[in-house]
């Protein structure tokens, strides 16, 4: 854990890492999933949670005829989450106060993450922690998921710390795999089982906690 905390870059996840907010995602998946007559099976749940917004809608729409186009599909999900992010967002215990120390500390952070732009700004606005940010960086920003690495490396070159210094903290475990992959030091924190299991994280990251209260 002394190596987390040595770090002079960090790269956070959001939702299931700093934010509580898998449940509300599982809740609008469910809701589409019924919409478009798909069951909504551990398969299914998994494979959501690799895609962008873009890439679910598409998805929904284009193989299960969800909406009248991708784009309705995607104004679905948006209005769901963002009335989320602005009234409801939770963040995960500990997570405020370390974010807010290794801040005050100098550490240079950035949000990457899967959820649009602009429910990502909606969503550190509602726990206060925009300020402790260099950047908020979504997937969509950079046109790939983080299946591929483009989106680490991008924030790694908005930070401006050496990579072996710079740490990625993620709850999902393919994308864990990705930092790695990579070359980046990473954090696993447990969520739910369907992101990751706590075998998972302890043999792939190269930290693995269950909650941030471990790191304070």
């Amino acid at each position: 854990m002394a190596g987390f905390l040595d770090a002079r870059g960090v790269i956070f996840d959001c939702d299931g890492t700093l934010l509580d907010s898998i449940g509300a995602w599982e809740e609008m998946e469910q809701m589409l999933c019924d919409r478009a007559g798909v069951e909504k099976t551990p398969e299914v749940s998994r494979m959501l949670a690799t895609l962008t917004s873009p890439e679910a809608a598409r998805w929904l729409h284009e193989d299960h005829g969800l909406g009248e186009s991708n784009q309705a599909v995607e104004r679905m999900m948006e209005e769901f989450m963002m009335d989320f992010y602005q009234h409801r967002a939770q963040p995960r215990p500990g997570a405020v106060e370390l974010v807010q120390r290794l801040y005050e500390d100098g550490v240079r952070m950035t949000l990457a993450s899967s959820t649009p732009h602009d429910q990502l700004v909606a969503g550190m606005q509602a726990v206060g922690l925009e300020r402790c940010f260099v950047q908020i960086v979504s997937t969509d920003d950079v046109g790939a998921s983080k299946r591929e690495r483009k989106i680490y490396d991008y924030c790694l070159d908005v930070l401006g710390t050496p990579k072996e210094l710079t740490w990625g903290a993620e709850d999902a475990i393919y994308a864990i795999r990705t930092l790695k992959g990579a070359g980046y030091h990473a954090l696993g924190i447990l969520d739910q089982p369907e992101c990751g299991t706590w075998e998972q994280l302890s043999a792939e990251a190269d930290v693995a906690i269950r909650s941030w209260e471990e790191l304070l």
